[in-house]
C-alpha cells in the first residue's frame, strides 16, 4: 500500500525555522524547562548552505520573505534539505525520462509514517509549459524508492483525444470530442507510450480518460439524446472506462473555440454560472464491455 500521509513543505519549514514559543500562561518554572529543551533541540540541529539551484528550487515554491532570508542567513534544516535533496532526485527523473527541462513550483514533505515525497512541477518550455503536474518519490514495500509523475497523462492526452475523435466519427454522430487523461505512472511510461498501452493502463485503473463532447446550439433535444446514446455505445465497445459529459453549448463562438480540454475552463472561466454555459447536459461513466 502507498501510504502518502503528507505535510505542507511550507508548513514544516515554517516551524522548524521560527521554534517553538511557549504559552505566556505556564509558569517561570516551565518556562525555563522549555526554553532548556528548545536548546538542545536547536545544538541537535544540523544546517546546510544552500546551492544556488537549491536556492532556485526553494524559491519557486513560493517560500516565504522571511524564511528565505533565515535559510539564507542560516542555512537549510534537516526537514528542508531532505526535501531539495529528493527534489533534485525527481527533477532528474524527469528529465532522463522526457528529455526535457523541468522546474518545481510547489512540494510538500514526507509523512510520519510514509517517507513518501512530492513536489508540483511544470515544463520549462515547450508545447507543455507552465502545465503543473505532481511527481511523487515513493518507497514499495520491499523498500526500494521509485518515482511516478503526472507529466504522461498531459503529454499523451492529444493522442488519446484524436483516438476518441475517429471513435466519434466512426458512430457517425456531430458530437465534438475533447479528451484529457489524468494519473501518475512510473518510468516505464513515457513519450513512447503506445495507444494500446495506455487504454491497459486505463482498464487496470491508473489512468482515468475523460471525454468532454459538445454539439452545436442548434441541435434538438431528440437529436441530442439519439447521437449521446449512439457514441456512448461505440465508446464502450473500446472497452475502456470513461467519464463520459456532453453538454448542447448556447454560443456557436464557444463551440468554435474550444478545442483541447484547457480550453474550457478558458472559454467558461470560474464563476461561469452553468446557464451560460449549456442548455442540456448528459454524464455517464462508461464501464466497457467485458
Amino acid at each position: 500500500m502507498k501510504a502518502k500521509i503528507i505535510v505542507g513543505i511550507l508548513v514544516l519549514g515554517l516551524a522548524c525555522l521560527s521554534g517553538c514559543k511557549d504559552s505566556k500562561a505556564k509558569g517561570q518554572k516551565q518556562n525555563e524547562v522549555t526554553d532548556e529543551s528548545n536548546k538542545e533541540e536547536s545544538e541537535m540541529q544540523v544546517y546546510r548552505e544552500p546551492t544556488e539551484e537549491e536556492l532556485q528550487i526553494l524559491e519557486d515554491c513560493n517560500i516565504s520573505n522571511d524564511s528565505m532570508r533565515k535559510i539564507k542567513e542560516e542555512g537549510m534544516n534537516i526537514g528542508t534539505q531532505s526535501f531539495v535533496d529528493t527534489a533534485k532526485i525527481m527533477l532528474n527523473y524527469l528529465r532522463e525520462k522526457y528529455g526535457e527541462e523541468f522546474k518545481v513550483v510547489g512540494g510538500e514533505i514526507p509523512g510520519i509514517i510514509s517517507g513518501d515525497y512530492s513536489i508540483l512541477a511544470e515544463a520549462v518550455d515547450g508545447e507543455h509549459s507552465g502545465e503543473q503536474f505532481e511527481v511523487y518519490y515513493l518507497v514499495d514495500d520491499d523498500g526500494n524508492p521509485y518515482c511516478e509523475d503526472g507529466y504522461f497523462a498531459i503529454l499523451k492526452s492529444a493522442e488519446v483525444q484524436e483516438y476518441l475523435q475517429n471513435i466519434a466519427q466512426e458512430a457517425g454522430v456531430d458530437i465534438k470530442v475533447i479528451a484529457a487523461l489524468d494519473g501518475n505512472v512510473t518510468k516505464k511510461y513515457d513519450k513512447d507510450t503506445t495507444i494500446e498501452e495506455i487504454k491497459s493502463l486505463n482498464r487496470k485503473g491508473e489512468i482515468e480518460i475523460y471525454v468532454h463532447g459538445d454539439v452545436r446550439p442548434e441541435m434538438s433535444d431528440e437529436e441530442f439524446q439519439k447521437q449521446v446514446a449512439k457514441l456512448e455505445e461505440k465508446l464502450k465497445e473500446a472497452n475502456l472506462y470513461i467519464n463520459y459529459t456532453v453538454w448542447r453549448l448556447i454560443d456557436n463562438e464557444k463551440f468554435d473555440y474550444i478545442q483541447e480540454y484547457s480550453d474550457i475552463s478558458i472559454a467558461f472561466p470560474r464563476g461561469t454560472s452553468s446557464e451560460e454555459e449549456y442548455n442540456l447536459r448528459y454524464d455517464e461513466y462508461i464501464r466497457g464491455k467485458e
